[in-house]
């Protein structure tokens, strides 16, 4: 897309766009690091002891506990006697996924991420968060599994950003088990069917969702002036206007009915919307994403 001097558009080629940001991760980690830092939640987590499988963490014996819960083994290395718990079978597992086409390959200006590494930031920061609470979280992928702790970080950050995942395999990809979330990272520009296809879908395995709408200020905006040639950035699709701001007024419509179109189904749905620019700070948008989390829904 070539519109003018002052808007230098930038994308990321198809062929290499994957390559591309693996070749980036250790500073893509580092800005959700640094974005994390800006965020206070506090020491919250919502996993819970329970009669689940999997070990969690050794407390203290008290009187009103049942003394075939007692861990002997580690009772006698501490001379003190100590309940092992278990984590609740229904603990909760976020799901992520990042939009990876074309259209997130686009920044408006050098300075500017582009989108689909903003999508990356914050789906890292929101799983960093999830390591501090011990929560268990996974990317969406074809052997997707969850874990959760630092190690499973690891791989999880390598799957979100080397691993994508078309939208609309999505139907035949997310994990069904039972207290699952999923975080949908993307600027969601598909037919309004497919949408409607994958948010049935995961209404219909009775779970919820956070949208995470990703634009650049220039999708917002549209500011361009005179003359002007777009581009699409995954085909030979090319329109060039004599005078592009004629057109202003419909394009920004437009845009709206699909920002409130996706935030009303989102609502309809009890589900999570939140918009992001990619010219503003991440801090607030991975604010609402991660205390959505910790809202407890029916």
């Amino acid at each position: 897309m070539d519109v003018s001097k002052e808007i230098d558009v930038e994308y990321i080629s198809m062929r290499t766009d994957a390559e591309a940001l693996s070749h980036q991760l250790p500073a893509l980690r580092l800005q959700a690091q640094q974005l994390v830092k800006t965020l206070n939640t506090g020491t919250h987590g919502r996993r819970k002891a329970g009669a689940g499988e999997d070990f969690w963490q050794f407390r203290s014996y008290n009187t009103q506990d049942a003394a075939s819960n007692i861990d002997w083994r580690q009772s006698a290395r501490q001379d003190q006697l100590y309940i092992r718990q278990q984590e609740l079978e229904t603990a909760e597992t976020v799901w992520f996924w990042v939009d990876h086409t074309m259209n997130m390959a686009f920044k408006s200006q050098k300075h500017l991420p582009f989108k689909v590494e903003a999508a990356c930031i914050l789906s890292l920061a929101t799983g960093l968060l999830l390591v501090k609470g011990g929560e268990n979280f996974g990317a969406v992928s074809k052997e997707a599994k969850a874990s959760h702790g630092p190690a499973s970080f690891e791989r999880f950050a390598h799957e979100i950003i080397s691993s994508p995942v078309p939208f609309q395999k999505l139907t035949s990809l997310l994990p069904v088990r039972s207290k699952s979330r999923f975080i949908l990272v993307s600027d969601f520009l598909y037919d309004r069917k497919d949408l409607e296809t994958v948010f049935d879908y995961i209404t219909s395995l009775g779970r919820e969702a956070v949208l995470v709408h990703i634009a650049d200020p220039v999708e917002i905006t549209f500011p361009f002036e005179g003359r002007a040639e777009f581009k699409g950035l995954d085909s030979s699709l090319s329109v060039t206007l004599n005078k592009s701001e004629a057109v202003r007024e419909e394009y920004l419509q437009r845009f709206e009915n699909h920002r409130n179109w996706l935030r009303e189904t989102a609502s309809r749905r009890d589900w999570t919307y939140c918009f992001h620019s990619t010219s503003q700070s991440a801090g607030q948008t991975l604010s609402t994403i991660y205390f959505s989390l910790q809202e407890e829904k029916n």
